[in-house]
């Protein structure tokens, strides 16, 4: 049986067993997860486990936060930060059933709060953004690269509140090299670019790479229907 479990970030980073295993988790993604790792559960508010037949098999960072605009107001938001599955659930949903477990809560903290929540969030992989345009609502860029001029002031605001100079930046939506102490191992890296390339892939077309630790800055909503 599979069962989702939410934590805050603070208790899962006292609890250095949990740490270990969801770092476990990353070895098989990541050639050396430790600096990743370190640098999204510090950034984490809340953490969804994943769990089947006693085993954790899957989590989902998240951090919810007010994110300061240009105009001197600020909106509810959340980081979609890092999530991934062990070996074995590779490829089988397991990590959007979490995602689909957050939006259910999200949903139900909008119908509390009466605010849209602004979802954000970083990747170098095409595969996850895909995943993101099928889990997720009014995702930018869209899937022909295009954004709005209220997703460019948006995109401003996340630099800033990343500390990010602004000189560093050509394109609104391409941070490169935020994250050059992370890289997939070659058979992840495989499995995210598979049959995802060519003239039409954003990623090249940006020319963001993950061996340099480009990132593309993506931004959602909470679906319409669940």
């Amino acid at each position: 049986m599979f069962r989702i479990e939410r934590r805050s970030a603070h208790e899962v980073r006292c609890d250095q067993e949990l740490v270990a295993r969801i770092r476990t988790i990353l070895e098989a993604s990541y050639e050396d997860p430790a600096c990743l790792l370190a640098r999204e559960l510090a950034r984490a508010t809340v953490i969804y486990l994943g769990s089947s037949q006693g085993s954790l098999v899957c989590f989902f960072m998240l951090m919810w936060h007010l994110l300061p605009l240009p105009d001197g107001t600020s909106m509810p938001s959340v980081y979609l930060g890092l999530s991934a599955s062990n070996a074995a659930t590779k490829g089988r949903g397991f990590t959007i059933r979490l995602y689909k477990r957050f939006i259910a809560d999200a949903v139900g903290w909008e119908g509390s709060d009466g605010q849209p929540l602004f979802l954000w969030g970083t990747t170098a992989s095409p595969l996850v953004l895909r995943i993101v345009h099928r889990v997720f609502g009014s995702v930018c860029p869209d899937r022909e690269g295009r954004y709005s001029e209220l997703a460019a002031v948006h995109a401003q605001a996340i630099r800033r509140y990343l500390s990010l100079s602004e000189s560093d930046f050509v394109h609104p939506l391409v941070l490169p090299g935020i994250a050059r102490d992370t890289r997939y191992r070659d058979e992840e890296r495989s499995r995210h670019m598979k049959d995802i390339s060519g003239p039409d892939d954003i990623f090249d077309r940006l020319g963001i790479s993950e061996s340099r630790g480009d990132r593309l800055l993506f931004m959602a909503a909470l679906p319409r229907e669940i």
